[in-house]
């Protein structure tokens, strides 16, 4: 009987720790688990979205590209009201470049020529004045 209780003592002293430690196995298998099961999910929506781009890609290079480098189809497109300020828009511009021209830049250069003229006339007669004055 003593030995039969020794082998039970024993048999207790090894079974113990090993239920311990297959315990402590267990739950750190189920968080493996559990962590293949995030990255299979992962995965899986990466790869969708991954075929989902490649049929937009498709999508894209398989559409028309209507008349590119022709310069009056952007033009002629659009309500009346939009045509109308594509075709206004550098008219305006030509007549608001010509008014500042006439308002500033010519009279610049008027001002400048006469400047200059009348530089040379008042040089010309002070030379004429100092000849005769000589004579």
């Amino acid at each position: 009987m003593l030995r039969l209780d020794t082998i039970d003592y024993r048999l207790g002293l090894f079974v113990n720790p090993t239920t311990k430690a297959l315990t402590g196995l267990s739950t750190e298998v189920t968080a493996l688990q559990t962590v293949a099961l995030q990255n299979r999910m992962v995965l899986d929506l990466l790869s969708d979205a991954i075929r989902q781009l490649n049929e937009i890609k498709r999508g894209m290079q398989q559409d028309v590209h209507p008349g590119r480098g022709s310069f009056f189809p952007w033009l002629t497109s659009g309500p009346w009201w939009q045509l109308f300020l594509k075709i206004m828009t550098p008219v305006i511009t030509v007549l608001l470049l010509f008014c500042l021209f006439t308002l500033y830049v010519i009279p610049c250069i008027r001002t400048m020529i006469l400047r200059m003229v009348g530089g040379i006339v008042d040089t010309m007669f002070s030379q004429d004045y100092q000849l005769l004055d000589e004579d």
